[in-house]
């Protein structure tokens, strides 16, 4: 048996170094990460460490016993006749007469006048249809009307295929 020359300790250390190998180690097998094995089993040193047995991955999930009954409650409190002047719509149409008689010509100036000014509309204003929407014709239309189409694209469109299957069912 050869001699040892190092204690038995290192060569327990080394043994995942350098299986079944005896003899000198070297610093740098303990330093060098190339060189380095994981032991069966075992994670190295320079890898992150193993979760405790007890570990979940993933969020907790905070269970409420009243949840559907929190879902179900609906409010209890009876909407007061009058209404808070900031959920009020802004009155665009009164802004622009006041900044006409006021002088106000440039688009800056009118900002600030409408953002001083703060017109809103009037609530009893919009329950008598002030806010009415205007109805257009039913001929009325609106955009580019659609192209005509090509002997392409009715060929992309497969339009003869379909022209010609009604006219095989109509035919039938």
């Amino acid at each position: 048996m050869p001699a040892r020359s190092n204690a038995l300790d290192v060569l327990n250390r080394s043994e995942g170094l350098a299986p079944g190998r005896l003899g000198y180690c070297r610093a740098s097998m303990y330093t060098r990460e190339t060189l380095q094995r994981a032991q069966v089993g075992q994670a190295r040193h320079h890898s992150l460490p193993k979760m405790p047995a007890d570990h979940v991955y993933g969020k907790p999930y905070n269970s409420e016993t009243n949840a559907v009954a929190k879902c179900l409650v609906w409010p209890t409190h009876s909407p007061s006749g009058q209404s808070d002047r900031r959920q009020l719509p802004k009155d665009f149409k009164r802004v622009n007469i006041e900044s006409t008689k006021a002088g106000i010509h440039y688009v800056p100036e009118w900002i600030r006048f409408a953002k001083d000014k703060d017109f809103r509309i009037n609530p009893t204003q919009r329950a008598l249809g002030r806010l009415h929407k205007s109805t257009f014709p039913a001929e009325m239309c609106f955009g580019k009307p659609t192209r005509p189409s090509t002997p392409m694209g009715c060929l992309l469109a497969h339009a003869y295929k379909t022209n010609w299957d009604q006219w095989a069912y109509r035919s039938v």
